[in-house]
């Protein structure tokens, strides 16, 4: 009985573990062979002592508490399987979104490091930023550093001085500064917006107020410098304390560039867009997007793959039917936030990234009564549901 209360937790704290990270190629049935033998034999050292010592007695196994153990496990293992039986409605490749998701929403957004010294005892907050985090070498990179705090501290500020460095905080280019009137907030670059959409949260999310100061500059990358680069910002103040912050940017060259979207046409219960690159290396491609309704609010994350040989190319995303099912009536589409990306063939070279002529792309008028609001069908996704819902108690749906 203790035997398979426990063999019963090791299966399901594994199946736990393994599917809380993500990784669902585990074969169910291996798992549950591989943790009976565990159980079941224990390994002994092939080393002994002449004269080994008495080993205490282990403490009694409390019943009550190994189950209580296994009803949290199979819970756990319930809302899981409850999650994931929402996500295998759709396929992989063309999931829904939301507004929050701004990961996905803003690729690409500004890099920014904040630092309160509030906890030291100086009311003082610096934040350093940067517009975007990655940039081509013809790309205006714009920088700013926003001081606020008690206006005693801000009046004792003497100096303030910003520079580009590499990783071992060698200063490349001291930049020239600005003053700013404003709060200096960067909006996320390549973002959607429309009448109806207000723009994505400023980095710098502190409200402009009389205790704040900032400085500004901009600068373009130099082919010399490293790739992996940082903003840095010196404050020195009136008493002579003196303060460094950084943030992080990359210097890229363009593996590719989209240049437009070709018309889209149905497959079965699914909107097939082609999205055209040019000016390409030879390479195996991976790009993700955001779909967007006629107000430009999001619907989904599209992806694809395709492998490029010629400096021209196609990638088609697909839309599941399901998305486009729910829209409130026909309507133009849009495509953007894009994610290029030329993928390195050995294990350890650099991602090559590649962009977009124009944020985003109008698509044509899509009928919702086209498609359908099937859920996706996949028999692996199937299999790994009912493996859950059998080690949470539930069964199967039919």
């Amino acid at each position: 009985m203790k035997k398979t209360m426990y063999k019963t937790l090791t299966v399901l704290a594994t199946a736990v573990a393994a599917i809380s990270v993500g990784h669902w190629w585990f074969d169910p049935i291996q798992m549950i062979n591989e943790s009976s033998a565990t159980v079941g034999n224990t390994k002994q050292s092939s080393w002994q002592a002449s004269s080994p010592p008495t080993a205490p007695a282990a403490p009694a196994a409390n019943p009550a508490t190994a189950v209580d153990a296994v009803t949290a496990l199979k819970t756990s293992v319930a809302l899981i399987a409850s999650g994931y039986q929402q996500v295998s409605q759709y396929p992989d490749y063309s999931v829904p979104l939301d507004q929050f998701q701004t990961d996905l929403l803003y690729p690409n957004a500004a890099s920014s490091n904040r630092r309160d010294l509030t906890p030291a005892g100086l009311p003082l907050k610096i934040s350093v930023e940067v517009s975007a985090y990655r940039h081509t070498f013809d790309q205006p990179i714009e920088s700013l550093t926003s001081i606020s705090g008690d206006s005693g501290v801000l009046a004792a500020i003497g100096s303030v001085r910003m520079s580009v460095r590499d990783s071992d905080n060698r200063i490349l280019q001291t930049l020239k500064t600005r003053r700013s009137g404003d709060n200096g907030l960067f909006s996320a670059l390549g973002q959607i917006t429309s009448d109806s959409q207000q723009p994505a949260p400023a980095i710098n999310r502190e409200a402009a107020t009389s205790s704040t100061q900032s400085w500004r500059s901009q600068f373009e990358g130099q082919r010399s410098w490293p790739s992996e680069l940082n903003l840095t910002a010196e404050i020195t103040l009136s008493d002579g304390q003196h303060f460094i912050q950084s943030t992080p940017f990359r210097l890229i060259e363009l593996a590719a560039v989209i240049t437009g979207v070709g018309r889209p046409w149905q497959d079965g219960n699914e909107l097939v867009i082609p999205v055209q690159l040019e000016q390409a290396q030879k390479g195996y491609y991976k790009l993700g997007a955001v779909l967007y309704d006629a107000d430009k609010r999001p619907i989904g994350y599209l992806q694809g793959k395709q492998q490029l040989k010629t400096s021209t190319g196609t990638i088609d995303l697909r839309a599941w039917g399901s998305l486009l099912h729910q829209l409130s009536q026909a309507q133009g589409l849009w495509l953007g936030s894009f994610q290029l990306r030329n993928v390195p063939a050995r294990p350890g070279s650099p991602t090559l990234w590649g962009d977009s002529q124009q944020p985003d792309y109008a698509l044509p008028t899509v009928n919702p009564e086209d498609f359908s609001n099937e859920p996706y069908q996949n028999q692996q996704a199937q299999a790994r549901l009912e493996f859950l819902q059998a080690l949470s108690g539930k069964a199967p749906a039919s």
